[in-house]
């Protein structure tokens, strides 16, 4: 399978730095693993394609298929819609009545940060092949989401006067979440959950960032990478984010210092306000992809 995950994936032109061991972790090690769900394709006793689907977690009515990848070739294109058929027909068999394409951060697969995938990007523009193959089932286009980066070695802090203000009274301090829930537990077993808070010196909670940082025991994806999940604000009046910047920006400064080289995040088409933020910090666009869906 790791194989076919890395053919598939260079087949696209998309890098792939990812380890057998770490392929496993990011699969088969996780709790809610079925391998009733994983689906594979074969050709003279040689594994030549995979899908992997999955019912998302509290809602049994939808299904994703989080990946499916064929080696290239003339028959390529047979079988990936064929894998995509089979698990059409899984989902429908389970009681699912609509099926989904691709990785958002929200489904909690178990796939983020695996390269080249990313955070979460859907199926990536990038997949050519892949695309045509849900385009072909008459799968239609859910959302967009697209993947950002930044180099924190090039990384300044916002400066203006609302940073200047927030600098002289406040602090951003950090902390190591757990889950809340088993799914979220399983499915991020391969990152450490950091939250960093900005509190103002009366001790008033004003923003947070969650970040996943990679274990390295499990390295599914590089210790000096980062995934920003999440951001929120507390104050109610909170002019052009500024406080949110103040305490991205601030975890920013802190996981460079932990040695963390490259921080990654998505945004989606329904999250606007998101994609400002990631700019306003000086997030680049990588690339883009589609979640797709299909009603079964």
């Amino acid at each position: 399978m790791w194989q076919t995950w890395k053919a598939h994936f260079e087949a696209a032109g998309m890098a792939v730095e990812l380890t057998l061991a770490a392929f496993e972790q990011a699969i088969v090690d996780r709790l809610f693993f079925d391998p009733r769900r994983l689906l594979v394709a074969s050709k003279e006793a040689r594994l030549v394609g995979f899908a992997h689907w999955m019912v998302l977690p509290e809602q049994t009515e939808r299904a994703v298929i989080a990946a499916v990848c064929v080696r290239p070739g003339e028959d390529a294109a047979a079988v990936g819609e064929q894998l995509i058929a089979a698990c059409e027909a899984a989902a429908s068999a389970a009681g699912c009545s609509v099926i989904l394409g691709g990785n958002d951060p929200r489904f909690l697969t178990g796939y983020a940060g695996l390269s080249p995938l990313g955070p979460g990007e859907g199926i990536a523009d990038a997949d050519r092949v892949a695309t045509a193959w849900f385009m072909q089932h008459a799968y239609s286009p859910a959302h967009r989401i697209g993947r950002y980066s930044l180099a924190l070695a090039q990384f300044r802090p916002p400066l203006d006067r609302s940073q200047m203000q927030l600098r002289r009274t406040a602090a951003v301090s950090h902390e190591t979440m757990l889950p809340t829930d088993p799914r979220t537990a399983a499915a991020l077993a391969h990152a450490d959950l950091e939250r960093f808070t900005a509190q103002s010196r009366g001790g008033q909670r004003l923003a947070w960032a969650t970040f996943h940082l990679s274990t390295p025991e499990a390295q599914v994806f590089p210790t000096s990478q980062a995934i920003l999940a999440d951001w929120g604000c507390d104050v109610e009046d909170d002019p052009q984010a500024a406080a949110t910047r103040f305490t991205i920006g601030g975890a920013l400064q802190q996981l460079q210092q932990l040695g963390v080289r490259r921080v990654e995040a998505v945004a989606s088409d329904g999250q606007p306000d998101r994609a400002v933020m990631l700019r306003s910090l000086r997030f680049n666009l990588d690339g883009e992809g589609t979640v797709f869906s299909k009603r079964l």
